[in-house]
């Protein structure tokens, strides 16, 4: 019987993967480090090892999905280490057994700057990553690398790259400032976490399949209309204050400055450029290979969260 080991176990996205895939009948080991706790795994029956015991768990016909990542920082060093070279070394200890390996990248990879508007962006598209997408290079630098590696071995990689999560199990919490808007046109390329969690299961339910996979909503809204949505749930306290980027240039600097660091221009414009995105993306590559489907619109993603946080609030 095939088992899935699922890395960053403890993490939001990792437990999710454990808890969905166990709930399919699969056999599921959570990976996680020495010093970490998974109380809901633990809960669920579902095991967990540390990442030393891994490289003497693996045997052939399992599927290691590596969802372990760093994601904020500002230094290029830390996520080398950790979404680069971590993720090669991990690669090597599932290549030695002819594991399939499942790398959760994302769609951070092809970079935030804006294509031409009409432009949808899949699989093929040209990378445009400005210096300061330090998150978005490393992915991109650990799926050309792992692309490498696997050239000529007996082995399946998948790369799976979801657009930004949301949804599950625990409530949305809220947030208890106005909050800044500087762009309202930006697309949100929404993946609601059921509709991934369903992605990894039908790309690893898959005999032959391998390549590279975008998984986003088919809607992908513009933020001031998840904003409305939003607000009308009862999900944020009010609609931000809008500064545009000039405002938001001033504010980053200052902020900057406060914190004892002098404002780094790489930085401020990939952040501008994360805020002030419209691209769109294609899923037509993984629906074409395994028949997925999104789970859900975001409206009734989003419906779904206020309910959750609204059953929690009652029951206290």
């Amino acid at each position: 019987m095939r088992r899935w080991l699922i890395t960053g176990c403890n993490g939001y996205l990792g437990t999710a993967f454990c808890l969905a895939l166990a709930a399919r009948g699969e056999a599921v080991f959570g990976i996680m480090r020495a010093q970490r706790t998974a109380p809901t795994l633990a809960a669920h029956g579902i095991p967990v090892m540390d990442y030393a015991a891994l490289p003497a768990q693996i045997a052939g016909g399992d599927i290691v999905v590596h969802c372990a990542a760093l994601t904020h920082g500002t230094a290029w060093e830390a996520f080398e280490r950790v979404n680069v070279s971590w993720t090669i070394e991990l690669f090597a200890q599932a290549a030695a057994r002819a594991a399939v390996f499942v790398q959760i990248s994302s769609i951070a990879a092809l970079g935030y700057a804006n294509r031409p508007a009409p432009a949808v962006l899949d699989e093929q598209t040209p990378p445009q990553l400005l210096p300061g997408e330090l998150y978005g290079r490393s992915k991109l630098a650990a799926e050309q690398a792992l692309v490498r590696q696997a050239a000529g071995l007996p082995l399946r990689l998948l790369i799976l790259r979801p657009g930004l999560i949301y949804g599950g199990r625990a409530p949305q919490s809220r947030p208890r400032q106005r909050g800044l808007l500087v762009d309202p046109a930006q697309r949100v390329p929404l993946v609601h976490l059921d509709s991934v969690c369903d992605a990894l299961w039908r790309m690893g339910d898959h005999p032959t399949l391998a390549g590279t996979f975008q998984v986003v909503d088919a809607e992908q809204p513009r933020l001031d209309e998840l904003l409305a949505l939003k607000l009308a749930l009862g999900l944020i306290p009010a609609l931000p204050r809008r500064i545009g980027p000039a405002g938001y240039r001033v504010l980053w600097a200052l902020r900057r400055l406060r914190q004892r660091r002098w404002p780094d221009p790489a930085l401020l414009a990939a952040e501008l450029a994360h805020h002030c995105r419209q691209n769109t993306y294609s899923t037509t590559a993984l629906r074409q290979a395994t028949g997925w489907q999104p789970a859900c619109g975001y409206v009734e993603g989003w419906t779904r969260a206020a309910a959750a946080e609204q059953e929690v609030a009652h029951a206290r």
